[in-house]
């Protein structure tokens, strides 16, 4: 069966396949907008029969563009407070397909998006099709196209410790603005060995030091012995003062032990998991400061962001709220180009003679 659906049939067909559908709803569309408080907007009929759909026990999954974020917010939005499980797509997809797929029974395929003008104003076309080859096609590309939430579900997965949010306030700031990103190091290397017990850690001068880039020139015949013994002590125990200067650790000499102070847990709600892959993989090394400060601001802003899984605040307010300068948003591009950050970005509102500083969208991505 193939059935041609030009408009205005188009609309009456979407909504029965979805008010009738007994086990599962896949949607992909790039574009897929509506008014939210628009009772007569035609797309809020579609959003209420979905959400319909999922609480009558029928799996319903929507994947939209993710560069439409602005668009296709409030839709998403509205399907994930009714409990959907809707996706914006990463950078590594472009959704440009315009698909319903019910049961594995039927799919709906063509040029609508799912919008008011789509519905009632352009020229569109799309078919309806029971055909077993194209539904088994769709669902071999459906693996690509949903690649990202793969990544982000299975990012929780990943071995981690326990961050709480407090750590940017008690550690990264001060040390941002001193510009000691060595003691930064090292207090991160501390933390993965401590996994934020509080429990006192042997002081391993050479190895701590071999982690914070320190090598010693080759110890040859006119190497004195006092360079081969101190080498690494000099140069650890000036990264330690400078975090007991802050207050995060103390230094006990007749045990050789440091032990990290408890951060302050807000809530149960401001921890964050780190992942080990973030050290093992050397970005401690590889980054800089700014995109390892912004690293940690995203995992932080993450949680409970009213965008989840992405977070949207100004750099203006970035800023105040973490002591930093506008040079952090080098740190954003510097992930953005490593692949770790997925940025989107607003268009400036011209108010007068000047741009307003329109807030940016983030997301972090699994390392």
């Amino acid at each position: 069966m193939i059935l041609p659906l030009p408009n205005p049939d188009f609309l009456s067909e979407l909504l029965k396949r979805i008010n009738s559908a007994k086990t599962s709803i896949v949607i992909v569309n790039y574009l897929a907008s509506f008014a939210e408080n628009a009772v007569l907007d035609p797309m809020r009929k579609v959003a209420d029969a979905l959400v319909g759909a999922s609480k009558r026990g029928v799996s319903v999954s929507v994947f939209l563009e993710g560069s439409k974020f602005e668009s296709n917010y409030p839709f998403y939005r509205y399907l994930k407070d009714g409990g959907i499980d809707a996706w914006l797509d990463t950078s590594r997809t472009f959704i440009h397909q315009k698909i319903l797929m019910v049961d594995e029974s039927y799919i709906i395929i063509g040029s609508h998006n799912l919008t008011r003008a789509s519905f009632e104003v352009s020229e569109e076309m799309s078919v309806i099709t029971n055909e077993p080859t194209v539904i088994a096609s769709f669902k071999n590309r459906l693996e690509v196209i949903s690649l990202q939430r793969r990544e982000i579900k299975g990012n929780a997965s990943d071995e981690h410790v326990l961050l709480p949010a407090s750590f940017l306030k008690k550690v990264t700031a001060p040390l941002y603005k001193a510009r000691a990103e060595l003691a930064f190091n090292l207090y991160l290397n501390l933390y993965l060995e401590d996994e934020g017990r509080g429990d006192p850690v042997p002081i391993d001068e050479e190895k701590w030091g071999r982690a914070l880039g320190f090598s010693p020139k080759d110890a040859g015949p006119d190497t004195s012995e006092k360079y081969r013994r101190y080498y690494f002590p000099q140069r650890v125990n000036k990264v330690l003062r400078q975090l007991k200067k802050i207050g995060v650790i103390d230094i006990d000499r007749k045990k050789d032990e440091v032990k990290l102070f408890p951060l302050e847990t807000i809530s149960p709600e401001v921890v964050v998991k780190w992942s080990k892959n973030f050290s093992e993989k050397g970005w401690l090394k590889k980054l800089s400061f700014s995109a390892k400060y912004f690293y940690f601001i995203s995992l932080v802003e993450t949680i409970g962001s009213p965008f989840y899984p992405w977070w949207s605040i100004s750099v203006r307010k970035i800023c105040k709220k973490y002591g930093c300068d506008h040079g952090i948003l080098k740190g954003a591009l510097e992930l953005e180009a490593q692949g770790i950050l997925e940025i989107l970005r607003s268009t400036p509102v011209k108010r007068g003679s000047k741009y307003s500083e329109e807030a940016q969208y983030y997301r972090v991505n699994p390392v």
